[in-house]
């Protein structure tokens, strides 16, 4: 990979704040409600990825739990793993079934959105005085 030089430091600092710009602008063009629905699919993305950060955490407290089983040589099977598995279990669903919501929410809301911002252009575009047509030159003509 070549290393980043000034320039491109500059051009990719002025290009995030380009998409920075615009995001703020479309915000402004999305409904109250749109918005909310948009930050609950943020806190519900955030959620999963605490779920999902509890995943290895729990693996890594049942592979201690055994390794310090057999440190001290008492058995340790099925039934000392179970309260391990059944979070592990609870875990993926919950992360699953908010990511399928957060899903929702996302698609929901942009395809609301869309069709309300081409009513409104269409709602425009009728309303436009058309005799302006007539009186200007034509393009290509």
């Amino acid at each position: 990979m070549a290393p980043t030089t000034e320039s491109d430091r500059h051009t990719t600092r002025g290009e995030l704040l380009g998409i920075a710009q615009r995001s703020r602008d479309v915000w402004k063009l999305i409904g109250r409600r749109h918005q909310l629905a948009l930050i609950a699919a943020g806190v519900l993305m955030a959620v999963a990825a605490w779920l999902n950060a509890l995943i290895p955490v729990t693996l890594g407290a049942l592979a201690t739990n055994v390794a310090s089983a057999r440190k001290i040589g008492s058995a340790w099977g099925l039934h000392d793993a179970r309260p391990f598995l059944i979070a592990l279990a609870w875990y993926f669903l919950a992360r699953e079934a908010l990511q399928v919501l957060r899903k929702y929410l996302v698609h929901n809301t942009c395809t609301k959105v869309e069709k309300n911002t081409a009513i409104n252009l269409v709602a425009h575009l009728l309303r436009v005085d058309l005799s302006i047509l007539t009186t200007r030159e034509r393009i290509g003509s």
